[in-house]
């Protein structure tokens, strides 16, 4: 879980939390509340403390999957802060990861993530990860827009 001390929005009132499901249920709340801020106009930052005993690989560091997950939470974060997100949310249509340097648990992770360009039903995303100033994984992501939540629109 986030280290509130490490991260405390009470020191950087700007910051704002990711809410999970109201039923406590899905991935993000396995994961957790992220914390992030608007940082210019489609700009968003998120940040993140990894649990070396729930987010670390065997060699000790930040595991690929979970910067991976990370990335993904952190994808509509743009929307968010923008005020556009539809009331469906959005769905992952394609993402892709370049890993360049290990992360270390302890730290946090942070995210910079930028829209791209905004269509009608798509949004498209790149961003970056990082850790004490040092570049760790980079992405790009196509996301669709949903007017409706998933759960509306399955058969």
């Amino acid at each position: 879980m986030i280290d509130s001390l490490s991260l405390n929005a009470e020191h950087a009132p700007e910051w704002r939390w990711t809410q999970p499901n109201e039923d406590g249920k899905g991935f993000a709340a396995l994961i957790g509340p992220i914390q992030y801020r608007r940082v210019g106009k489609g700009k968003a930052q998120a940040r993140f403390l990894a649990n070396p005993d729930k987010h670390s690989n065997p060699l000790g560091g930040v595991h690929g999957a979970f910067q991976a997950a990370f990335a993904e939470l952190c994808l509509g974060l743009p929307l968010v802060v923008e005020n556009t997100l539809p009331a469906g949310g959005c769905v992952t249509v394609d993402l892709s990861l370049q890993y360049y340097a290990n992360s270390a648990p302890g730290e946090p992770l942070i995210a910079d993530v930028e829209l791209v360009k905004e269509t009608g039903r798509m949004a498209f995303i790149r961003g970056t990860l990082s850790q004490g100033g040092t570049l760790m994984t980079g992405f790009n992501a196509i996301m669709r827009k949903l007017s409706a939540p998933v759960s509306q629109t399955s058969a």
